[in-house]
C-alpha cells in the first residue's frame, strides 16, 4: 500500500511538472520527465509485487478457514450441541470421546478429560481419524504434562496452532479460547 502511495504521488507530480515545463523548454524537461516516469513505474512495478505477495498470503489464511470453519464450532466433546438424556446421537467423534472426559459443576460448564491408558488411546486414535480437532492435542498436552512427560509441548504447540486459527473464526466456541489461553501459561510457565 506504502508502495502504491507513492506510485501515485509521482506520477502526479510527473503529470504536473511535464504540463508545467513543456511550456518552458522541451528539451531540459524531457530528462527530468523520463527519470520521474521511470521511477514512477518502478513504484508501481514494487506495489503490485507486494499486493500479490498480500493477496497470496491471504487466500493461505482462507483455506486455513475452510478447513478449520467446522471445528471452531465443536466443543471439547467433539460435537456443536451436547444431547442431555435420554437424546443421543450418532456423531463417530462424539461417540469416540465420551467415555474420555468428565463434566461437572453448575450447568455441567467444568470440563475434565481423563488421562487414563484408555482415554490417551483414544486421544492418540482421534489425532489419527480427526487430525484438525484441536482438544485430543490438547487433552494429550495436558495428560502428559501432568505426568512430567517430555513430549507434552508437541501435543501442545499443534492444539497451539490450531486454536490460532480456530478462534479467530466467527462463531467459534468460547472453550476454544479457554483452551488457548491455558496451554499458552503451560508453556509460559515452562520457559
Amino acid at each position: 500500500m506504502y508502495f502504491f502511495v507513492l506510485s501515485l504521488i509521482f506520477t502526479l507530480i510527473t503529470g504536473l511538472l511535464g504540463a508545467i515545463l513543456t511550456f518552458r523548454s522541451y528539451r531540459k524537461t524531457s530528462i527530468t520527465i523520463i527519470v520521474l516516469l521511470v521511477l514512477s513505474l518502478i513504484f508501481s512495478l514494487v506495489s503490485e509485487i507486494q499486493s500479490y505477495h498480500e493477496l497470496k498470503s491471504s487466500k493461505l489464511k482462507l483455506e486455513d478457514f475452510k478447513k478449520y470453519s467446522y471445528v471452531s464450532k465443536l466443543g471439547p466433546d467433539g460435537i456443536d450441541v451436547r444431547p442431555n438424556p435420554p437424546l443421543t446421537t450418532t456423531d463417530k467423534l462424539f461417540n469416540l470421546l465420551k467415555s474420555t472426559y468428565d463434566i461437572s459443576g453448575e450447568d455441567n460448564h467444568l470440563f475434565y478429560y481423563k488421562c487414563d491408558d484408555v482415554s490417551l488411546t483414544v486421544y492418540k486414535n482421534v489425532i489419527d481419524n480427526y487430525p484438525n480437532f484441536p482438544f485430543s492435542y490438547f487433552a494429550l498436552a495436558q495428560c502428559k504434562k501432568q505426568k512430567n512427560q517430555s513430549d507434552w509441548k508437541n501435543y501442545a504447540i499443534k492444539a497451539i496452532e490450531i486454536f490460532k486459527i480456530t478462534t479467530q473464526i466467527g462463531g467459534h466456541k468460547s472453550e476454544h479460547d479457554g483452551a488457548l489461553n491455558i496451554l499458552n501459561n503451560y508453556l509460559n510457565e515452562d520457559r
